[in-house]
This record gives structure tokens, C-alpha cells and sequence, in this order.
């Protein structure tokens, strides 16, 4: 059996010599070290770097040559709604589209690498929904009957079982090196508290990247009204804050139809739903929704921070005022909204990078940028991805928990050099994008990813991002009030989160 392992392994050493997506190491033994990888051996990697500025391939992770898992099945608990979800798993064989492939081959390497078995088991939900999979969770750790060892799902509906106890401290475990580049740095640091940490999500889940928040924009539209000027230029620039996109939005809107009212058969400058309008743009504007104490205890500063009511004022500002905004109410795809802006009707449109696929048959050209920085005084450009993307756990009663780890760490990066490229630098920098310049816009939407600890456990406490969206659409005169009530909740709930978080195994 070891013979022929072997021979497998030089012939997958002869694919990367040919350029195919595939990565091996020596499987001579079985053998779990006892201690963690040390900080002298972790490898020193600039995680600001773009994609097009760092040849991923030559970028290794520092798991031990001689892992040998025996053949250990590696149990998978994954939504499942079809192509977008099943994805980012698995593939069942080598269909010659492009990221099917790179999944497939990075499955087959990684369990030829560990020697081990990987079984996907997933569960028919909507993507939006992380409840079915919660559900077996739940019902398999208390149980005790140890179903699944690893559990990917929708990232904000998980985050309260972490406090349940449901999962391993990801921090306690071996092979797990966080500081490396397909790890979501900023994720897993406000993940974080008091040395403990439960879920980890980066280039492991394609979903991630899929689900960073972008606006698309109608160059046609564009270039005609602002003839001799570059959107590319006002961004690099460091002047594309909500208020410039305002002033944009506000000269292209057109009375199309000469009803002398505006109604969705008019030009907008902004095709806007407030879900994608509210989460991109606290991102983007870096609002600030926690502090860390002398403790170490996270605590909100929302209603103490004056950015807070000025983004409140210039989202609400933007959205109503002088007819620069269509909002419509649906936030699916195959709606009349994104028909309209494919037919030319606005300049700007609200979605993430999932979206590209479905404006390739635009006749317009499009370009892709970032959501809009608060205001000139921001140190920089800041991205966030939509909270339904997959993030990963370890069950705390996975019988073997460093199998696991072992297992994530070759999965994310096999997956940081051969999937994300597959998916980044052929499906859609190649595929959908245009022009060089959205390409290189792409590079520095992935670089600028950004996560507010609030944001990630907003479903802990009283859902407070999603209370955003009612703050922006209301009066922003009644904002602070609005905003002091929830906070009322809000504290309360995170005091007792870090009571439950304290208590927790390490």
C-alpha cells in the first residue's frame, strides 16, 4: 500500500512539473506531533500583497512532510443549494470548467497528502439559511454520537453555537498557522477574545470571495456625462467618498419617460436596495461598532463615535435626497432591478462579486469598484463580504480535532494557490471583467477585506448591524434615539456573551 502511495505521489509531482493544479507530500508514517507548529518555523508572509503581485504557488504552508492520517475519513457538514454552495466543497470529478477542476484536483491532493478520506455530507438549504445545518450540529453534540467533524455554514447563524459550546478552541489546536495568507486575517483577529477562537473562514470557502460587496457601474453612462475624466482616477485619487458619489449620481438622473416623475422607468444614478447599501457601506466607511478595554473585553462604541450619525446623515442623504436613488425592494438577481441597470437605466449598482456572472451579456461596458470611503479624512479604502458566507468550525466532539485542523490548513491552502486564482484570475477577472483596469480595481477590493467583531456576531447581539438598514431608511433625527434603545439591548446581551465566552474549555 505504501508502494503505491508512492507511485502516486510522483506522478502527482509530475502534474505540477506540467502545470496542472495539484500538490502532495511524503506519507511515509503516521504521525501527529504533540506541539503546536513554533513561531521560528512559521513563514513571514506580507498578507497585503494583491493576488497579480504574488505567485501563489511558491507560497507553502509549514504542515510536517510525514503526516500520515492512516486513511482517516474527514466528515464534512456543508449547505447545500447547488452550484453556488456545492462549489466551494467539492467537485464530483474533473468537468474541465475551471474551478471544478481546481477543486477537484485540490480535494484529490490534500487527501493524498494527509492520507485521508473526505466525505462531504451535504444539507439541502437556502443559501441564506444555516439553520438545517445547525440543526444536526446541535442534535450530534449533545448527543454525543459524533456524526461530523468539521461544519461549514452560513457565517453570522453559526456564531451563536460557538457560545453553546459546539465547538472546538481553534486556538488550542495544532497545524492551524492563522498568520498566513488564506486565512481572513482580520476575521480571525476579531474573532479573537481572551485567547479563543471557534470559527475560521478565508480561502478554504470560496463563498468569502464571492461575497465581498462591490458596486458595478455603466461606463457608457458614465463617459457620457463626465467625458475626459476616470472613475479609476477619482478612487485612486482618494475622493470617492459617498458624497462624490452623490454629486455623480445626482447629474445623471434622467426624466426618461416625461412623466415629470421619478419612477423605475427613469436614469438613476444609483439602483440601490438597502440591505446591500447599509452592510457594504459600513464596511466600506469603517464604522466602528466595538473597543477593546484593558481586559481584554469588547465593548460598544457606537453611540459615542460622531462617524456613527455622520454615515446615518449621508447613506440617509444618498438614498432620498434630489432623486439620485432608485430603491427597490427585492435583493435577488433575477428581478426586474438587475435587468434594469443590464438595460443602461443607472449608473451605479449595489451587489457582490457573485454578481459578475450574471452581467456578462450586459451590451454596456461595466467596471467594478469599491463602496465609497465615509469621507476624505479616511485613512483608506475598506471592504466587507455579505455575513451569509461560509465560515468553518471544528465540532468539539470531533474525536480527533488536530486531524481536522491538519486537514483545514492543507484545504485553505491548497486552495489560496490553486482554487482562488481559478476562480479570481480566470472566472472572473478573464471571464467578466472587461478591461485591466477593473482587474487591478479586483486586486484591491480583495486586499481591503475588513470584519467589526459586532458584524460578525451581529446575530448575538439583537441582530445590531442589521439595524443599520431601518437607520438609514428612518428620519436621521431620530436616529440617536433609535440607536441609544437598541444599545440598551445590545450591551446587555454582549455582557452576558463574554460571561458564556469566558466559561468556555480553552
Amino acid at each position: 500500500m505504501k508502494t503505491i502511495r508512492k507511485i502516486t505521489s510522483l506522478l502527482l509531482a509530475l502534474f505540477i512539473v506540467l502545470g496542472f493544479i495539484v500538490a502532495c507530500g511524503n506519507t511515509d508514517s503516521y504521525n501527529i506531533p504533540d506541539n503546536e507548529i513554533s513561531d521560528e518555523t512559521s513563514a513571514s508572509v506580507d498578507t497585503t500583497e494583491s493576488i497579480g503581485e504574488t505567485d501563489r504557488t511558491q507560497v507553502k504552508d509549514n504542515l510536517p512532510d510525514d503526516l500520515d492520517f492512516d486513511g482517516q475519513e474527514i466528515r464534512l457538514l456543508y449547505r447545500s443549494d447547488g452550484a453556488y454552495l456545492n462549489q466551494e466543497i467539492f467537485s464530483d470529478t474533473d468537468t474541465g470548467e475551471v474551478v471544478d477542476t481546481a477543486i477537484y484536483r485540490r480535494n484529490m491532493s490534500v487527501e493524498e497528502r494527509l492520507n485521508i478520506k473526505i466525505l462531504p455530507i451535504g444539507v439541502n438549504c437556502d443559501i441564506h439559511s444555516g439553520a438545517e445545518v445547525n440543526s444536526k450540529v446541535k442534535k450530534s453534540v449533545t448527543s454525543g454520537s459524533d456524526d461530523y467533524d468539521i461544519a461549514a455554514n452560513h457565517m453570522s447563524q453559526m456564531t451563536p453555537l460557538a457560545v453553546s459550546g459546539m465547538y472546538a478552541n481553534l486556538r488550542a489546536l495544532s497545524y492551524l498557522d492563522f498568520d498566513q495568507p488564506w486565512w481572513a486575517t482580520d476575521f480571525m483577529k476579531n474573532l479573537t477574545i481572551y485567547d479563543k477562537c471557534y470559527m475560521m473562514a478565508g480561502d478554504i470557502g470560496l463563498s468569502m470571495i464571492e461575497s465581498t460587496y462591490i458596486l458595478y457601474y455603466n461606463k457608457v453612462i458614465y463617459e457620457n456625462y463626465f467625458p475626459g475624466t476616470s472613475m479609476y482616477d477619482i478612487i485612486n485619487n482618494n475622493i470617492w467618498i459617498i458624497d462624490k458619489m452623490a454629486e455623480l449620481s445626482r447629474t445623471v438622473y434622467s426624466d426618461l419617460n416625461g412623466n415629470n416623475e421619478a419612477d423605475k422607468d427613469d436614469q438613476y444614478g444609483y439602483y440601490a436596495d438597502i440591505v446591500r447599501t447599509s452592510d457594504g457601506m459600513l464596511g466600506s466607511c469603517n464604522i466602528q461598532f466595538v473597543e477593546i478595554n484593558e481586559s481584554g473585553d469588547p465593548y460598544f462604541v457606537l453611540e459615542q463615535n460622531e462617524r456613527t450619525f455622520e454615515f446615518i446623515e449621508k447613506v440617509h442623504s444618498l438614498l432620498y435626497d434630489d432623486n439620485q436613488t432608485f430603491i427597490y425592494n427585492s435583493t435577488g438577481l433575477d428581478t426586474e432591478n438587475t435587468l434594469g441597470f443590464i438595460s443602461g437605466k443607472a449608473l451605479f449598482f449595489p451587489y457582490t462579486m457573485f454578481g459578475a456572472a450574471y452581467l456578462r451579456d450586459m451590451e454596456n461596458d461595466w467596471g467594478i469598484i469599491p463602496f465609497p470611503k465615509l469621507n476624505e479624512e479616511q485613512d483608506k479604502y475598506y471592504t466587507t463580504a455579505h455575513n451569509g458566507f461560509s465560515a468553518f468550525a471544528i465540532l468539539s466532539s470531533c474525536r480527533y480535532p488536530d486531524i481536522a485542523a491538519a486537514f483545514c490548513e492543507a484545504m485553505s491552502s491548497e486552495s489560496y494557490r490553486y482554487v482562488t486564482p481559478a476562480y479570481y484570475d480566470t472566472a472572473l477577472k478573464e471571464k467578466y471583467s472587461r478591461d485591466p483596469e477593473t482587474q487591478a480595481m479586483i486586486d484591491q477590493i480583495h486586499g481591503s477585506l475588513y470584519f467589526d467583531f459586532a458584524y460578525v456576531n451581529s446575530a448575538n447581539f439583537s441582530d445590531v448591524m442589521q439595524q443599520f438598514r431601518d437607520l438609514v431608511q428612518n428620519n436621521k433625527d431620530q436616529a440617536a434615539s433609535a440607536l441609544a434603545k437598541k444599545m440598551t439591548t445590545s450591551s446587555k446581551l454582549l455582557e452576558k456573551y463574554l460571561e458564556q465566552y469566558k466559561e468556555l474549555d480553552t
